[in-house]
């Protein structure tokens, strides 16, 4: 592959910040060697914290397209390390009680501990019509084995998407076609396979004062194989304020509403979410983050015979790090580990989980 010849406009030489030189400097040197992905990813980080003249961001927009136009074709590997105290969410009770009558719950105050392994690939094809502009085609295939049969899925996703951006702003509208197949069903038990088709919008932001504002829409259609009770429709709004708070650190806060039809009123919900995060970037290296997240869904009709109808409530606390100098092939691992109190009314659906991944990613 023929090397870009990039030069830069004389402003970037005299960059405000180190960080903002040394990325331009391996964008140049990946664009002379011919790894034209590499390159166009750090010409994409500089158009989003880079605005410090018109000249140089129109420049990162012309070396993104011509990057892109070189390499269209790209692809990535991804695994996991997947352990949970609680992976078959077993209820943290016993018995369920209707009136007067007290029922024994399947592995009830069980909470199985187990573990999964992850393993999938992406193949991604983008063109480029016009500076600040993509349309992108993608395959995405994951199969998730667990220590439990029952559990293990494999699952597949064809999307479309098409971008605008220009500096410290992107706006992508998309859709996309998923199936999910589990791997072993017990014999008389109805399949949880079903497939998926969705649209989708984002819109995200930097404010000059350094903050970022995104908000998405997405809409989805999903149909079961053996549960047509659990056909669904769900559309969600998400939005989230990411507010930097000195050099290396930054507080996000984001929330969201969904709602959810399906066929069976007491399985159709409205959703509100919360949560807030604090990320560092450490300079040895480390990048950590810690976060609280809520989600309140009230169900429509009465559930089955309980007479009420559920609700739930979810306390999600997160933790993640990572290490910007540890690379296995060429690549950073990273860590993160939820501890999630899922609370309901109806019996069945109340347990505890401690649930923790070790992912790998690397691109070609």
């Amino acid at each position: 592959m023929v090397a870009m010849a990039f030069c830069a406009p004389a402003e970037a030489q005299n960059a405000s910040t180190g960080e903002i030189v040394a990325v331009f400097n391996q964008a140049q040197q990946f664009a002379a060697q011919g790894e034209d992905e590499k390159a166009g990813a750090r010409f994409r980080w500089l158009l989003e914290n880079d605005r410090t003249s018109a000249e140089r961001s129109a420049f990162y927009l012309q070396a993104i397209r011509e990057s892109t136009r070189r390499a269209p074709l790209s692809f990535s590997l991804r695994a996991g390390i997947l352990p949970s105290t609680n992976v078959r969410r077993d209820a943290a009770s016993t018995t369920f009680v209707i009136g007067d009558q007290v029922w024994t719950i399947d592995n009830g105050g069980v909470e199985a501990s187990g573990i999964g392994f992850q393993i999938g690939a992406t193949g991604r094809m983008t063109f480029a019509p016009a500076v600040g502009r993509e349309v992108s085609v993608a395959v995405d295939l994951d199969h998730l084995a667990y220590s439990l049969d029952e559990l293990s899925h494999t699952r597949g996703q064809v999307s479309a998407s098409h971008a605008w951006f220009k500096a410290g702003q992107r706006i992508e509208v998309g859709a996309y076609s998923n199936r999910l197949k589990y791997k072993d069903i017990e014999e008389g038990d109805a399949s949880s396979d079903r497939r998926g088709e969705g649209v989708s919008a984002s819109y995200v932001r930097r404010l000059d004062t350094g903050a970022q504002v995104a908000a998405g829409l997405r809409r989805e259609w999903a149909t079961y194989d053996e549960k047509p009770e659990n056909d669904s429709v769900t559309t969600s709004l998400s939005g989230t304020y990411a507010l930097p708070v000195g050099p290396r650190d930054a507080v996000i806060f984001r929330g969201g509403i969904a709602r959810s039809d399906t066929r069976q009123p007491f399985l159709s919900y409205d959703e509100i979410r919360a949560g807030v995060r604090f990320s560092r970037r450490a300079k040895n290296g480390y990048d950590w983050f810690a976060g609280y997240d809520v989600t309140l869904r009230d169900f429509d009709g009465n559930y089955s015979t309980l007479g009420v109808s559920r609700e739930d409530v979810v306390h999600d606390l997160s933790v993640g790090v990572t290490n910007r100098n540890w690379r296995v092939f060429d690549a950073v691992p990273r860590m993160a580990c939820t501890l999630r109190r899922h609370q309901s009314n109806v019996a069945l659906f109340d347990y505890r989980s401690t649930d923790c991944a070790l992912t790998w990613q690397r691109s070609f």
